[in-house]
């Protein structure tokens, strides 16, 4: 008797595990719109939404059409290919400062760096985040758009687009009549006032025209912020988008306005070729907006409240994709003589090896400009008159603080450098994740970037 109870309790143990085992199989290949678990977070999620005490968020956003006439759009293309050589989206520092609070040593076995999202600073003295860390990582985390499950090495390759960015600072910019005509358009003008909370005075910031090849995506991302005496120039960039995320530095913050644009001419609406611009107007617990990447069509909103990105571009050509390996420099050159583009990898002795060449009809072409947004003029002489910055250390100081309010920090203690820089991406910087079934949510070909060991197996599945 006892033997049989012991049995039937033995049996019931394995058929809950049995049962628990299939549900969770279930749940990993069932489709969405008949998962009983994306339903039970569906339900969960929205009765959040109606419960919840926040306000209800609806930044607004305008897009734009018939922007350029053909000889303007035509002489936009020239400057783009006359700009010559674009670097990746990491090359993309403009921090003055040298320290940074996540800086760990480079490896003297290696000469690079072993935590994955670290990188060689420019003089390959140290280990320090990407500019946008915080980007990088979700989207090698959860896959983007598509919520690719793919290697570190394929999805850094689609991150790393190629730009060339010019600051109202630099003086290269005053070389460029484009950049002045693109903040005068009528139609920027008044979508950037109704945009900017009615605010006009607008104080052009950044030209940037930004490259991608098939296969590359933009990740979702917020833009860079701008506070009065803390800016991309003196801060690193992941570390604003935390200030502004926090709500801590809200009193000093600037509004600023983007506008993106599009030069090239394929057909957005083919989804083989896919490159649309994707936002949240009303906050990342709502449904992104798709906008189709048309030729001379623009889109105006603040990139940095909503959060943003792109389809990837032509993904059915993401074989092609050549790898961009982070430790390297690379560059994509325009080409007079041959009227293409080569994808170049730079390496450590200045050589230059091809990794790809493309022609413009390959590429996705696209120009983003931004401005900060003033109610007057004597507003913008103050940003200008600006003469005390805020330093690192005040700016930790701050955030460890209400760290430590949530209880994240203990009181007589502080996290080690790179610790306490995870700890504030995590706590302060979310993004959505478009996958709604949690099973499916995380990039498991990533395993092996945390336990070696799994390497075998993972790259049986991932390639």
């Amino acid at each position: 008797s006892q033997f049989r109870v012991a049995s039937n309790t033995r049996r019931h143990k394995m058929g809950w595990k049995l049962a628990v085992f299939i549900m969770l199989v279930a749940a990993c290949f069932a489709p969405n719109d008949y998962n009983p678990l994306v339903f039970g977070a569906q339900k969960y999620k929205a009765y959040l939404k109606e419960h919840s005490t926040a306000p209800k968020k609806n930044y607004p956003w305008h897009g734009l059409t018939d922007i350029w006439t053909e000889d303007e759009a035509a002489k936009l293309l020239s400057m783009v290919k006359g700009l010559g050589t674009y670097s990746t989206f990491k090359e993309d520092v403009t921090s003055v400062k040298v320290d940074h609070p996540e800086a760990q040593p480079v490896d003297p076995a290696t000469g690079g760096c072993l935590h994955p999202y670290l990188m060689l600073n420019a003089n390959a003295t140290e280990c320090i985040f990407p500019e946008r860390v915080d980007v990088a990582r979700h989207f090698l985390t959860y896959g983007g758009w598509s919520s690719w499950k793919e290697n570190y090495n394929k999805l850094t390759s689609r991150l790393q687009g190629f730009q060339k960015m010019f600051h109202t600072a630099d003086p290269k910019s005053a070389s460029i009549p484009e950049f002045e005509t693109l903040f005068q358009s009528k139609q920027y003008l008044d979508a950037a006032s109704s945009a900017c909370d009615g605010k006009d005075v607008f104080d052009p910031i950044q030209l940037g025209v930004i490259v991608q090849v098939p296969g590359q995506e933009v990740p979702m991302h917020y833009d860079v912020p701008w506070f009065l005496g803390a800016t991309r120039f003196t801060l690193p960039q992941w570390l604003l988008v935390a200030m502004d995320q926090s709500e801590l530095f809200k009193d000093i913050r600037i509004p600023q306005i983007q506008g993106v644009a599009y030069l090239h001419r394929w057909d957005p609406l083919d989804s083989a070729n896919g490159g649309g611009f994707f936002f949240y107007p009303k906050g990342n617990n709502e449904e992104p907006v798709l906008y189709p990447a048309r030729f001379n069509n623009a889109i105006v909103v603040d990139g940095a409240v909503v959060v943003h990105g792109t389809e990837p571009f032509r993904p059915h050509l993401s074989d092609n994709l050549p790898f961009i390996d982070k430790s390297f420099k690379h560059e994509l050159t325009y080409q007079p003589a041959s009227d293409n583009w080569v994808m170049n990898k730079v390496k450590r002795d200045g050589t230059r090896e091809s990794l790809g060449t493309f022609e413009t009809t390959d590429l996705r072409i696209s120009l983003v400009w931004r401005a900060r947004c003033f109610s007057s003029q004597e507003e913008l002489q103050k940003w200008h008159n600006v003469s005390e910055h805020l330093t690192l250390d005040q700016v930790l100081d701050t955030l460890v603080k209400d760290l430590r309010t949530r209880g994240l920090v203990p009181k007589d203690s502080t996290p080690e450098p790179l610790d306490l820089a995870l700890l504030i991406l995590n706590e302060y910087v979310q993004y959505p994740v478009l996958e709604k079934n949690p099973l499916k949510q995380h990039n498991f070909c990533l395993l092996p970037s945390l336990y070696p060991s799994l390497k075998p197996v993972i790259d049986l599945i991932c390639g």
